[in-house]
């Protein structure tokens, strides 16, 4: 069970009904689309994190020739 201010519990009806939706079927959307918001920073940060590829050739032609020295 969640509390939540009267106030916004009018705001969710009023915009649940805009959108044609049950109170909870607002929140459960919005929700959703908090969590995916979150899961595309997240990732952001990470890539952010890795920084650009970098390409080293052909990494199994290198080993083998190291092999042979």
């Amino acid at each position: 069970m969640l509390s939540i201010p009267k106030a916004t519990v009018e705001t969710l009806d009023e915009l649940a009904l805009e959108a044609g939706l049950t109170r909870s079927a607002l929140v459960a959307s919005l929700a959703a689309r908090e969590a995916a918001a979150r899961r595309q920073r997240r990732s952001a940060a990470v890539l952010e994190l890795l920084g650009t590829p970098v390409r080293h050739g052909n990494v199994a032609e290198l080993v083998r020739a190291d092999r042979h020295r």
